[in-house]
C-alpha cells in the first residue's frame, strides 16, 4: 500500500481538522496512524466507512476515482480522460475525449461521430441510417445502394447528378459531359448548353426550352448557355469552379470536385486526384476513406489490413473495433490473438493467453497443439511431466518408466523424500531400502546383502529368502494389498485408506477414487474453478482440455470464459454470431431481444434478417415518413423531407401544409391543379371537407395525434371534434372521457367536476381528483383526513377509538339541513364546508357546488357552470343532458341543432341534409341531396340535368311561364319564378334581367 507522509505544523486539536476527522481521528484506524518526530503523520489506511484518497480519509470516492474495496482506497480511473468510472476502473463518462467501449479516445472510430453534448461516440446510423462514416451534422460516406448527396444518403440521386455505385456517391453529370443536364454514368442524356448545327443556332431573343436534346448532326458548336428566364450567361456560384451548370460546379481550378462543389478535401470513400482536380471513388468497395493506392479506413464490419478492407483479419493480428483495423498481436510468438491475449502460438506454447517457453509445474508443452496441457492428461498423479510420461509425482512414486505408482516393483524401493522409485543397491535384491537388501532373487539374504554363500553359523534357506515381500491383510499374507488399502512397511501389513471414497491410496493421499473425483490427493465432489469432473477417470481435469479459453466447464463444453465470450453451444469465441451480442460484464453471448435481429446490443436491434430496422426494432411495416429498403432491411427515411409516407422512389402522402404532386410534396400546386388532401373524401379549392380514414381539422385531413389540444379524433364522423362535446370543461380528452380539465378537477372516471366527492380531494397542482390516503376518510386534503365515513377524526386520521383527553363525536360526520343532521344535502343544495350546513343552489340549478351549477332544471341548459334558457351562438341545447354542446362537432357549422348544421361559417357553403357543403346551382332546388361527394337527383335517381322533373313542371306551368316556353329554352324570368315557388331557393335574386346566385354571383341561366 502506498504511504503518504503529511508534515503538519499544527497542534493535536488542529491535526483532526486538517485530516477532516474528529480529535480521536475519526475514520482513521488507530493502528494505521504512525506519529513521527516533528509531528509528521503517516496514514496507512482508513476504517471501513471511510476511504483513503490523497492522504485523507473520506466517506465517499468522488471525481475520476473508484473504490478499491479490498484495500479500502479510492483509485484513479484507468483512463485519464474519464469523468467517472465503474468498480473496475472502466470509464462510464468522459471529460477529455469521447466515451467508447469504456475508454475516452480523442477521436471516434470509423462509423461513429463525436457527440459534444454527451461526450460520447455515437453510431452514424443515429444521424443517417444509411451512412458508413459521418460528422456530427452530415454523412461522409454511404452503405451499398445508397449515395452521398449534400451530406445525406439517398437512394435516388437528384437532377444533374448520377449514382456512382463504386463510390456510393452522387457524381455531377459534368464529369461525364461538361454540358450535361441529366446523364448516366457513361453518357449525357440531356444538356444544359444547347448543341446545335451552325444553321440552327437561335437568335439571342429566340425562346429556348432547356434542357435541349442533342440533334442528329455532325456539325456542332457550343451555343451560349441561356437561362430559361433571362437568356443570359451567368457566373458560376462556386468561386473555384472552372466550369459549371446552373446548379453545380462541373470542374475546379485549384480545389477538388465532389458532389457538384469545389472542396479543399475529399469526404467519404474518395481520394483526391490533384491532376484532374476531382475526388475519385476508392478502388476498394469496402473502404470508408482511401488514398490513390490503398484503403486508409474501412466501412462497418470491415477492418483495414495491408491497405485493403477485410471482414476477417489474417495472420498474427486481431480485429480492433475502435480503429476498424487489424492490429498486430502484442505477443511476438502469437499465431492468432485477441486485443488482450494470444489465442494460439507459432513456436512456443499457449498458457493463460501468453506464448511461453516453459509451461511450469503441472503442465507440459504439447508440440502438436502448441499449448501447455495439464500433466493429469499424461498421468493422473503427475506433478511434472513431458508429453509422454510423468517426471515427478504428487502423492505416488515415479517409476523408471515415467509412471506414478503406489508400488515400485521388484528391485526398487520408495524414496519418500523425492517420491521416486530408486533401484536397489544390490543387483540381486527383490526388495530393499536405501541401505540394504530386504529379500533376494537367486542368492541368500545375510546381513542386508544378497550372498551366494552363507557365512558363519548359518545355512542357505531357499524358502525364506523372499518372506519379506509379503504383507498381512485379513489374516493372510499377500504381496499386493487389495482394495482401498496401502502397504505399510513398518507393520508389514495392509492399512485402510484414510479417504472414505478412495479406490487406491498411499499412506498420505488417495491415488484413485470410487465415485468421487481425485484432486490434490483427495476424493472430492466439487472440482472447483478451472477443472471439470471426468466421470471416466474419476479425476478433476483441466478445463483447457475442453476449450483453451475456458474458465469453467463441464466434460463437454465451457460454462464461462477467461478472455473470449461463451456461446450458446458452450464454446469460447471472439465473435457471437448472428442473433447474439457480446456482454462484457458476463463474458457471454446473449440472444438479441428481437427474434429477427442479425446484430444487436443489450437494448436494441442493429440489423435485421427479414423485417426492417426502425427505432432499434425489426418491424414488418415501416411507420411514419419511411419506406422498406429490402436490400439493407431498414426503414429508410423518405427522400422528400415533407413526405408523411412514401415509396422508395416517391412521396405517397405529405405533411401538413404540403400537397402531393407527381410524387413530390409542394406548398404550391403547379399547373391547372389545386391543393387536395390525399385522404379527403370530399373537398373544395380551399381544402378537404370530409376525410376517408383520417380526421378533418381546418380543411385538412390529419392523424389522430395531430388533432391537438382541446380536440379528439371522432372516429364516427372522421373529424377532430371539440373536447367540450365530451365534457364542457375538458382541456384534453378521448372520444369518451376527459383526460385533463381547464378549471375543474379530473375524476378517475374521466369527468371534470368541481367537487371530487367522498374519499377524494381536489389537487390544484394537477387539476385532478386524488383518492384520500386514509380509506375511512369521507373528505381529506393532501396531508390527511378532514372527515370520516367510519371511525372518528383525530389528528388527520380516522381511528376506531379516540385517544387522549377526547371522546367520540358521531355527529361530526353529518351536515346540518333544516335543523337536522343529515348524511347529505340532496339535489338543489350544496355543502358549505365552513359551517357543515346545506345551502340552496341558485340560478335554476338542479345540482351545484359552492360556485357553479353542475346540472340544470327542466327547460334550462348548463353552459360554463351557469343554467341558461337558450344556448349561445355556436352551440345547441341538448335536451337529453340539459347542456349546451358545441357546433364544432359538425364540419363548418356556424349554428346547429342536435342533428346537424343550420348555417355555415365559410362564405359560399350551404346546408344540405344538415351538412355544410360547397354551394352550387344544384343546391338551390328541392329534390337534391349531398352524398358521396356529389349531388343526387332523388326524384330521378340521377345527376341533375335539364330533365329535372320538378323544374320541368314549374317551367311548363303557365302560372310561372305565361308564354308557354319549355324548360329547355326558358326565359330569364324563370329563375326568379322558381324562387317564388320554392322557399328553399334562398340564394337567388333576379336583377337586370338575369338570375344571379347571391353567394358567388354566378348566372343561374348558365348553370342549369
Amino acid at each position: 500500500m502506498r504511504i503518504i507522509n503529511a508534515p503538519l505544523i499544527l497542534a493535536t486539536a488542529s491535526l483532526a481538522a486538517a485530516l477532516h476527522v474528529a480529535p480521536e481521528y475519526r475514520g482513521i484506524s488507530s493502528d494505521l496512524v504512525k506519529r513521527e518526530p516533528g509531528l509528521t503523520v503517516t496514514i496507512f489506511g482508513c476504517t471501513l466507512n471511510f476511504r483513503l484518497i490523497n492522504g485523507l480519509c473520506v466517506p465517499t470516492c468522488t471525481g475520476a476515482t473508484y473504490l478499491d474495496a479490498k484495500n479500502n482506497k479510492c483509485i484513479p480511473c484507468t483512463d485519464s480522460g474519464a469523468a467517472t468510472c465503474d468498480s473496475n476502473g472502466v470509464a462510464t463518462a468522459c471529460t477529455k475525449g469521447y466515451l467508447q467501449d469504456g475508454k475516452c479516445p480523442t477521436t471516434c472510430p470509423s462509423g461513429k461521430f463525436a457527440d459534444e453534448k454527451t461526450k460520447a461516440c455515437k453510431d452514424c446510423s443515429a444521424l443517417d441510417p444509411h451512412s458508413n462514416t459521418c460528422t456530427s451534422t452530415a454523412a461522409l460516406s454511404c452503405k451499398d445502394k445508397w449515395f452521398l448527396s449534400n451530406g445525406a444518403c439517398v437512394s435516388t440521386c437528384p437532377s444533374s447528378t448520377y449514382a456512382d455505385s463504386t463510390a456510393n456517391a452522387c457524381q455531377p453529370c459534368s464529369s461525364v459531359d461538361k454540358d450535361a443536364a441529366t446523364c448516366s454514368s457513361t453518357a449525357a442524356l440531356s444538356w444544359q448548353v444547347a448543341r446545335l448545327p451552325v444553321a440552327f443556332v437561335p437568335a439571342v431573343d429566340t425562346p429556348s426550352s432547356l434542357p435541349i436534346p442533342l440533334p442528329a448532326s455532325s456539325t456542332l458548336i457550343d451555343a451560349l448557355a441561356l437561362t430559361a428566364s433571362s437568356h443570359t450567361c451567368k457566373a458560376c456560384t462556386d468561386p473555384d469552379a472552372a466550369t459549371c451548370s446552373s446548379t453545380a460546379a462541373t470542374s475546379c481550378k485549384t480545389l477538388l470536385l465532389q458532389g457538384g462543389a469545389c472542396v479543399k478535401s475529399c469526404a467519404g470513400a474518395t481520394y483526391p486526384d490533384t491532376t484532374n482536380h476531382v475526388c475519385v471513388a476508392c478502388k476498394d468497395a469496402n473502404a470508408a476513406t482511401c488514398s490513390s493506392s490503398a484503403a486508409t479506413s474501412c466501412k462497418d464490419k470491415y477492418y483495414l489490413q495491408g491497405g485493403t478492407c477485410t471482414q476477417t483479419c489474417q495472420g498474427a493480428t486481431y480485429a480492433d473495433d475502435t480503429t476498424r483495423s487489424c492490429l498486430g498481436c502484442s505477443d511476438p510468438d502469437a499465431a492468432t490473438c485477441t486485443s488482450k491475449s494470444a489465442t494460439s502460438c507459432k513456436t512456443l506454447y499457449l498458457k493463460d493467453g501468453a506464448c511461453i517457453k516453459d509451461c511450469g509445474n503441472g503442465l507440459f508443452a504439447d508440440a502438436n497443439k502448441h499449448i501447455c496441457s495439464s500433466c493429469s492428461n499424461v498421468d493422473a498423479d503427475a506433478a511434472t511431466c513431458t508429453s509422454t510420461k510423468a517426471t515427478s509425482c504428487n502423492t505416488l512414486y515415479l517409476t523408471k518408466d515415467g509412471a506414478c505408482s503406489k508400488d515400485c516393483g521388484d528391485g526398487f524401493y520408495k524414496d519418500d523424500a523425492t517420491k521416486t522409485c530408486i533401484a536397489c543397491g544390490d543387483a540381486d535384491a527383490i526388495t530393499c531400502d536405501a541401505t540394504q537388501a530386504l529379500s533376494c532373487k537367486q542368492s541368500y539374504l545375510q546381513g542386508g546383502a544378497c550372498v551366494k554363500t552363507c557365512a558363519g553359523a548359518s545355512f542357505p534357506d531357499s524358502k525364506s529368502s523372499s518372506n519379506d515381500k509379503y504383507y498381512l491383510q485379513s489374516g493372510a499374507c499377500t504381496q499386493t494389498c487389495q482394495g482401498a488399502t496401502y502397504v505399510d512397511d513398518a507393520t508389514r501389513s495392509c492399512i485402510s485408506c484414510s479417504d472414505p471414497d478412495a479406490a487406491t491410496c498411499s499412506s498420505t493421499a488417495a491415488t484413485s477414487c470410487n465415485t468421487l473425483y481425485l484432486k490434490d490427493g483427495a476424493c472430492t465432489t466439487d472440482c472447483g474453478d478451472g477443472l471439470f469432473a471426468d466421470a471416466n477417470k474419476h479425476v478433476c481435469s483441466s478445463c483447457s482440455n475442453v476449450d483453451a479459453d475456458a474458465a469453467n466447464c463441464t466434460s463437454t463444453k465451457a460454462t464461462s470464459c477467461k478472455t473470449l465470450y461463451l456461446t450458446k453451444d458452450g464454446t469460447c469465441s471472439k465473435d457471437c454470431g448472428d442473433g447474439f451480442y457480446k456482454d462484457d460484464a458476463t463474458k457471454t453471448c446473449i440472444a438479441c431481444g428481437d427474434a429477427d435481429a442479425v446484430t444487436c446490443d443489450a437494448t436494441q436491434a442493429l440489423s435485421c434478417k427479414q423485417n426492417y430496422l426502425q427505432g432499434g426494432a425489426c418491424v414488418k411495416t415501416c411507420a411514419g415518413a419511411s419506406f422498406p429498403d429490402t436490400t439493407n432491411h431498414v426503414c429508410a427515411t423518405c427522400m422528400d423531407a415533407n413526405a408523411a409516407t412514401c415509396s422508395s422512389s416517391a412521396a405517397t402522402s405529405c405533411n401538413d401544409k404540403y400537397y402531393l404532386q407527381s410524387g413530390g410534396c409542394t406548398q404550391t400546386c403547379q399547373g391547372a391543379t389545386f391543393p387536395q388532401d390525399g385522404d379527403a373524401a370530399t373537398c373544395t379549392s380551399q381544402g378537404a371537407t370530409s376525410c376517408n380514414t383520417l380526421y378533418l381539422k381546418d380543411g385538412a385531413c390529419v392523424q389522430d395525434k395531430d388533432c391537438g389540444d382541446g380536440l379528439f379524433a371522432d372516429a364516427n364522423n372522421q373529424v377532430c371534434s371539440s373536447c367540450s362535446n365530451v365534457d364542457a370543461d375538458a382541456a384534453t380528452c378521448t372520444s369518451t372521457k376527459a383526460t385533463s380539465c381547464k378549471t375543474l378537477y379530473l375524476t378517475k372516471d374521466g369527468a371534470c367536476t368541481k367537487d371530487c366527492g367522498d374519499g377524494n380531494y381536489n389537487d390544484d397542482a394537477t387539476k385532478t381528483c386524488i383518492a384520500c390516503t386514509d380509506p375511512s376518510a369521507s373528505t381529506c386534503t393532501s396531508s390527511g383526513a378532514t372527515a370520516c365515513k367510519s371511525g372518528y377524526l383525530q389528528n388527520g386520521a380516522c381511528g376506531s377509538t379516540c385517544s387522549g383527553a377526547t371522546f367520540a363525536d358521531g355527529v361530526k360526520t353529518k351536515v346540518l339541513k333544516a335543523g337536522a343532521c343529515v348524511d347529505n344535502c340532496g339535489d338543489g343544495f350544496f355543502v358549505d364546508a365552513s359551517t357543515r350546513s346545506c345551502k340552496a343552489c341558485t340560478g335554476n340549478a338542479a345540482t351545484c357546488d359552492a360556485s357553479n351549477a353542475l346540472s340544470c332544471k327542466s327547460g334550462f341548459f348548463l353552459n360554463n357552470g351557469q343554467c341558461t334558457s337558450t344556448c349561445p351562438s355556436g352551440s345547441y341545447a341538448d335536451s337529453a343532458s340539459r347542456t349546451c354542446k358545441s357546433c364544432s362537432a359538425f364540419n363548418d357549422a356556424a349554428t346547429c341543432d342536435s342533428t346537424g348544421a343550420l348555417t355555415c361559417r365559410t362564405a359560399g357553403n350551404v346546408v344540405i341534409n344538415k351538412q355544410c357543403v360547397a354551394g352550387t346551382a344544384y343546391a338551390l332546388y328541392p329534390g337534391y341531396t349531398w352524398a358521396g361527394g356529389a349531388y343526387t337527383d332523388n326524384t330521378q335517381d340521377g345527376t341533375p340535368g335539364l330533365g329535372h322533373a320538378k323544374c320541368q313542371a314549374y317551367c311548363d306551368n303557365n302560372a310561372y311561364n305565361p308564354s308557354g316556353i319549355k324548360y329547355t329554352a326558358h326565359a330569364k324570368g324563370t329563375c326568379a319564378s322558381l324562387n317564388k315557388g320554392f322557399s328553399s331557393c334562398v340564394d337567388v335574386s333576379f336583377a337586370g334581367g338575369s338570375c344571379i346566385r347571391v353567394s358567388d354571383g354566378s348566372n343561374c341561366d348558365y348553370l342549369y
